[in-house]
């Protein structure tokens, strides 16, 4: 699929995702991301935050959430499990600019 750069403002790129669907579920993220490739960590953490507010606030039929307080829903799973791999992307890029620090601390023990 060609990934190139549109002219599109990020809000009108937003404002399009949340007009999709209610909830966005990963299929359609992912269909942004590659609409607008530039926008892909802003409209990533955006699905994020309307599936919570969803999770918070909205309606109950609308959502996949499990008669058992105890069981995970899937919605929570995959709002988590992109929490899990952007905050282990993040950590990934300090540890590959700040070698230098790391051996000093290790070669003091």
């Amino acid at each position: 699929m060609n990934q190139t750069l549109t002219n599109t403002p990020l809000r009108d790129a937003i404002y399009a995702m949340a007009l999709a669907k209610p909830v966005p579920d990963a299929e359609l993220l992912d269909e942004f991301a590659r609409r607008y490739p530039q926008y892909a960590e802003a409209l990533t953490d955006f699905a994020i935050e309307l599936a919570i507010d969803a999770l918070q606030h909205g309606d109950d039929d609308d959502l996949d959430i499990p008669a058992d307080p105890e069981v995970i829903s899937s919605v929570v799973s995959r709002v988590m499990s992109k929490f899990q791999n952007r905050l282990f992307e993040i950590s990934q890029k300090r540890a590959a600019a700040d070698p230098p620090a790391r051996a000093a601390t290790t070669e003091g023990l």
